[in-house]
């Protein structure tokens, strides 16, 4: 769904919240145009992540809301230059964030 999402909204990235790589290995099989950015609070699945095509992956261990993890994320990787202003971004996580599980919500953003 999250890469579906992506093509019709023309999204710059998936930014996906991961705590076992599942997700990201999942949106890379379909190998999507927009990029994808997988958060983990798992040091050896950030490494693992980082090899997977298309996948660039970030070591994150806070823990807040859906929310406010989703505006954070997206806001490192405005930090980092990644995204503007303006993208649209596609953001996946378990909700509530800080539980854990399989991962149930997507969301399209506009990077404000």
């Amino acid at each position: 769904s999250a890469c579906r999402l992506a093509e019709y909204t023309e999204a710059k990235a998936i930014v996906c919240m991961s705590g076992t790589g599942f997700t990201g290995y999942t949106v890379a099989s379909h190998r999507p145009k927009a990029d994808i950015y997988v958060f983990s609070a798992n040091k050896q699945l950030v490494t693992r992540l980082n090899i997977v095509w298309g996948v660039t992956a970030f070591y994150y261990e806070k823990q807040g809301s859906t929310d406010e993890t989703v505006e954070d994320v997206n806001q490192i990787l405005v930090d980092k230059g990644i995204i503007a202003k303006g993208d649209t971004v596609i953001n996946t996580a378990s909700t509530p964030v800080w539980k854990g599980g399989h991962t149930n919500m997507v969301r399209a953003v506009e990077i404000e």
